[in-house]
């Protein structure tokens, strides 16, 4: 087990005591560490490594009525450790949250076929689309956005601000350390790198960017595409499934996970700034009705007082 999985234990132990303490009447879960005890396979008996997992599993386990969002875990290929977790979940919680209408399908095939319990609902991630507002203004479009981890589409990212030396680039890139340093050296006239944007930052962050380009990589989708939307800008993502609201030739564009690909793909899209504007309206438009705080967060709350009474 690595020193990380094992401070995630802990840290899921503490809170389990400090809700009992506060006398939470829900407690919404979101993960429990199963990767710590992926570097075990192999190094111990079958019998052992089962045994880890159950108590790792075990660490997420609440007195009060617990609600699991998988956070597009349903959409994606599935390994054993994942799917112990959500199999957990659904024998042991109330309900399991699926962002994605896809993965809640999943969840209550594999609900059934593992003997749970657990209500299974859609209920997609939301954004704050009043402080998220597009940008008045119509310049002429320059700017190409993204947002994402320090540890991830690094490689696809860089590519592409080398293949578009007529445009400039800004990152916001979240994390710390070393893991950043990679991004630092991108820095140039050209190339803006923001570190770890807050919430309070976001909605100037986008108000200077045209278009952003979201390369998850995996399925599934990000709440960086409901911000932008929000904000009124188009995306461009990478093929993949469960992506919408990002709709190829409605909100935006999906291209092969290629920087030659993206780049193509911005191109066209940049070069046409009334299409550009009418993906951005559209996108929008349907997160103001689907994704939207003032949507999402009172299904949220009806669910929570269903499980407390």
């Amino acid at each position: 087990m690595t020193v990380w999985g094992f401070l995630s234990l802990l840290r899921l132990r503490r809170q389990r005591r400090r809700s009992e303490a506060l006398g939470c009447a829900v407690v919404h879960s979101h993960w429990s560490d199963v990767e710590a005890v992926r570097a075990l396979r192999g190094r111990v008996s079958p019998t052992t490594w089962d045994r880890v997992l159950a108590k790792v599993l075990a660490a997420a386990r609440f007195r009060q009525p617990t609600v699991f969002t998988d956070h597009s875990m349903l959409v994606q290929e599935m390994p054993d450790l994942y799917r112990r977790l959500l199999e957990h979940a659904l024998r042991e919680y109330r309900l399991v949250l699926a962002v994605e209408p896809e993965g809640g399908d999943r969840a209550k095939a594999l609900r059934d076929a593992s003997r749970g319990t657990a209500e299974v609902a859609y209920l997609p991630n939301s954004v704050d689309t009043e402080a998220l507002r597009p940008r008045p203004d119509d310049r002429r479009p320059s700017v190409i956005a993204y947002l994402g981890r320090a540890n991830k589409a690094h490689w696809l990212v860089r590519e592409l601000s080398l293949h578009l030396p007529e445009y400039r680039f800004l990152f916001g890139i979240a994390g710390y350390g070393r893991s950043m340093e990679k991004w630092r050296a991108m820095r140039s006239e050209r190339v803006d790198v923001r570190e770890n944007v807050g919430p309070m930052e976001l909605p100037s962050f986008l108000a200077h960017a045209d278009l952003v380009v979201n390369p998850l990589l995996v399925h599934g989708m990000g709440r960086v595409t409901l911000e932008a939307f929000a904000a009124g800008l188009p995306v461009i993502g990478d093929l993949g499934a469960s992506r919408y609201p990002l709709v190829h030739g409605r909100t935006g564009l999906l291209t092969e996970p290629d920087p030659k690909a993206f780049a193509s793909a911005v191109r066209d899209l940049m070069g046409n700034p009334p299409l550009l504007r009418d993906f951005g309206r559209e996108g929008r438009r349907i997160v103001e009705r689907e994704f939207s705080n003032d949507v999402v967060l009172p299904r949220l709350a009806s669910w929570y007082r269903r499980l407390a009474a």
